[in-house]
Protein backbone atom coordinates (compact mmCIF):
# COMPACT_ATOMS: atom_id res chain seq x y z
CA UNK A 1 0.00 0.00 0.00
CA UNK A 2 1.26 3.43 -0.96
CA UNK A 3 -0.03 6.71 0.53
CA UNK A 4 1.06 9.48 -1.87
CA UNK A 5 -0.93 12.24 -0.12
CA UNK A 6 -2.97 12.55 3.05
CA UNK A 7 -6.24 10.52 2.98
CA UNK A 8 -5.37 8.73 -0.31
CA UNK A 9 -4.17 5.13 -0.40
CA UNK A 10 -3.19 3.06 -3.43
CA UNK A 11 -2.53 -0.66 -3.29
CA UNK A 12 -1.40 -3.47 -5.57
CA UNK A 13 -3.10 -6.76 -4.73
CA UNK A 14 -1.51 -9.92 -6.09
CA UNK A 15 -2.50 -13.54 -5.55
CA UNK A 16 -0.76 -16.75 -6.56
CA UNK A 17 -2.49 -20.11 -6.13
CA UNK A 18 -0.63 -23.32 -6.96
CA UNK A 19 -2.01 -26.46 -8.54
CA UNK A 20 -5.27 -27.66 -7.00
CA UNK A 21 -6.50 -31.21 -7.32
CA UNK A 22 -10.25 -31.63 -7.79
CA UNK A 23 -10.41 -35.15 -6.37
CA UNK A 24 -8.27 -37.42 -4.21
CA UNK A 25 -6.33 -39.09 -7.03
CA UNK A 26 -3.58 -36.40 -7.26
CA UNK A 27 -3.80 -36.93 -11.03
CA UNK A 28 -2.65 -33.90 -13.04
CA UNK A 29 -5.52 -34.60 -15.48
CA UNK A 30 -7.90 -33.87 -12.60
CA UNK A 31 -6.39 -30.63 -11.43
CA UNK A 32 -6.65 -26.90 -11.90
CA UNK A 33 -3.68 -25.04 -13.30
CA UNK A 34 -1.86 -22.60 -11.02
CA UNK A 35 -2.79 -18.96 -11.51
CA UNK A 36 -1.43 -15.53 -10.68
CA UNK A 37 -3.74 -12.53 -10.72
CA UNK A 38 -3.30 -8.85 -9.93
CA UNK A 39 -5.57 -6.03 -8.95
CA UNK A 40 -5.39 -2.47 -7.72
CA UNK A 41 -7.29 -0.61 -5.04
CA UNK A 42 -7.64 3.08 -4.26
CA UNK A 43 -9.27 4.75 -1.30
CA UNK A 44 -9.88 8.34 -0.37
CA UNK A 45 -11.45 9.70 2.80
CA UNK A 46 -12.55 13.13 3.94
CA UNK A 47 -14.26 14.70 6.94
CA UNK A 48 -17.44 16.80 6.70
CA UNK A 49 -19.83 18.66 9.00
CA UNK A 50 -22.48 15.93 8.63
CA UNK A 51 -20.27 12.84 8.86
CA UNK A 52 -17.15 12.03 10.83
CA UNK A 53 -15.73 10.56 7.64
CA UNK A 54 -16.76 9.71 4.09
CA UNK A 55 -14.68 7.06 2.34
CA UNK A 56 -14.58 6.41 -1.40
CA UNK A 57 -13.16 3.11 -2.62
CA UNK A 58 -12.36 1.67 -6.03
CA UNK A 59 -11.04 -1.83 -6.61
CA UNK A 60 -10.12 -3.35 -9.98
CA UNK A 61 -9.89 -7.15 -9.84
CA UNK A 62 -8.14 -9.44 -12.35
CA UNK A 63 -6.51 -6.41 -13.91
CA UNK A 64 -5.09 -8.34 -16.89
CA UNK A 65 -8.20 -10.52 -17.51
CA UNK A 66 -6.40 -13.79 -16.76
CA UNK A 67 -8.52 -16.84 -17.59
CA UNK A 68 -8.59 -19.15 -14.57
CA UNK A 69 -10.79 -21.43 -12.49
CA UNK A 70 -10.95 -21.51 -8.70
CA UNK A 71 -12.96 -24.68 -8.22
CA UNK A 72 -14.13 -27.77 -10.09
CA UNK A 73 -15.86 -31.10 -9.67
CA UNK A 74 -15.58 -34.58 -11.15
CA UNK A 75 -18.53 -36.95 -11.41
CA UNK A 76 -17.73 -40.48 -12.66
CA UNK A 77 -20.68 -42.80 -13.27
CA UNK A 78 -21.73 -45.97 -15.07
CA UNK A 79 -24.59 -46.27 -17.53
CA UNK A 80 -25.40 -49.51 -19.32
CA UNK A 81 -22.05 -50.95 -18.24
CA UNK A 82 -20.06 -48.04 -19.70
CA UNK A 83 -18.03 -45.69 -17.50
CA UNK A 84 -18.58 -41.97 -18.07
CA UNK A 85 -17.08 -38.94 -16.42
CA UNK A 86 -18.33 -35.39 -16.21
CA UNK A 87 -16.11 -32.49 -15.21
CA UNK A 88 -17.38 -29.09 -14.18
CA UNK A 89 -15.35 -25.92 -13.76
CA UNK A 90 -16.04 -22.55 -12.16
CA UNK A 91 -14.39 -19.92 -14.37
CA UNK A 92 -13.77 -16.54 -12.81
CA UNK A 93 -14.64 -13.10 -14.13
CA UNK A 94 -12.29 -11.16 -16.38
CA UNK A 95 -11.37 -7.64 -15.29
CA UNK A 96 -14.11 -6.32 -12.97
CA UNK A 97 -14.68 -3.32 -10.73
CA UNK A 98 -15.96 -2.69 -7.24
CA UNK A 99 -16.91 0.82 -6.14
CA UNK A 100 -17.97 1.76 -2.63
CA UNK A 101 -18.80 4.62 -0.32
CA UNK A 102 -18.62 4.34 3.45
CA UNK A 103 -20.06 6.79 5.94
CA UNK A 104 -19.04 7.18 9.58
CA UNK A 105 -21.59 8.99 11.70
Amino acid sequence: TFIPVKNLSLALISKYVGRQYIDNTSDKERSLDPFFINGIAAGYSLKTKFFKEIGFNLQVNNLFSVKYETNAWVYPYYMNGVEYEENGYFPQAPVNFLVGISLKI
